[in-house]
């Protein structure tokens, strides 16, 4: 990508960040992650030194980093676990100073001062979060009917890194962002947690009672591996 140099970038501070660090979203752009008792730094000199990875990432996610991407609005949510798009509605008002909204099965709407993508993030993450747990929720217990594999309780949570997990307890969590992903690997999701509620390791025994419900699990585990080109970057 002919990228030009510096690119447009927005600075974030976190109080969780040990260093500083760079994130690309398709619906913000590049932000510079800075952690918040940090008084002193140099961005450009940060961006200069990682260059060769943001016009990379850049080019992997088509961004163009030569536009100011903040008026970038999505007008959709493709939840592909559900085979159903979600409708992201924006009605802007002048006069209004703050941004509020409306949210139903199918639709959000966003009424106000609406100028940078991110500050409708919360209010998405917060709708999905309710989504999952009564899609996710629902499927859960259908499959733990179907296959006579009890759980005790399911949280919804927004991992970074693993789609589920399942405690000693028979408690499962699940990632809302699951609900990104296609119907199958989805599926495979719930059947392997649910599955960790007898077998709480991955052990020969696991993978063959896995292996009873879904023979080509194999499949699903490869595709998990890419399975983040489903999720919005602006999630990430």
């Amino acid at each position: 990508m002919n990228s030009l140099w510096p690119p447009h970038y927005k600075i974030r501070r976190s109080k969780r960040a040990k260093n500083m660090s760079l994130r690309i979203y398709s619906g913000s752009g590049l932000e510079v992650v800075i952690p918040d008792r940090k008084r002193s730094f140099d961005v450009m000199a940060f961006l200069n030194e990682n260059r060769e990875w943001v016009e990379k990432q850049a080019a992997k996610f088509q961004i163009d980093l030569r536009e100011d991407n903040k008026q970038c609005l999505p007008s959709t949510l493709e939840l592909r676990a559900i085979n159903k798009a979600i409708d992201i509605i924006y009605r802007p008002i002048e006069s209004s100073v703050c941004v509020s909204s409306k949210c139903t099965k199918d639709k959000i709407i966003f009424y106000g001062a609406i100028t940078d993508f991110s500050v409708c993030v919360p209010t998405i993450t917060k709708w999905l979060k309710k989504q999952a747990k009564i899609i996710l929720g629902n499927s859960l217990n259908e499959l733990s009917t179907q296959y006579h594999l009890p759980f005790r309780k399911l949280s919804i949570r927004a991992q970074k890194t693993v789609w589920g997990s399942c405690t000693a307890k028979k408690d499962i969590q699940l990632n809302y962002k699951i609900l990104f992903l296609p119907e199958n690997l989805a599926r495979y999701i719930l059947i392997h947690e649910l599955c960790h509620t007898v077998h709480l390791n991955h052990s020969i025994s696991f993978w063959k009672m896995v292996a009873c419900v879904i023979p080509d699990y194999r499949a699903q585990v490869k595709s998990l591996k890419t399975a983040d080109q489903f999720i919005p970057r602006w999630l990430s």
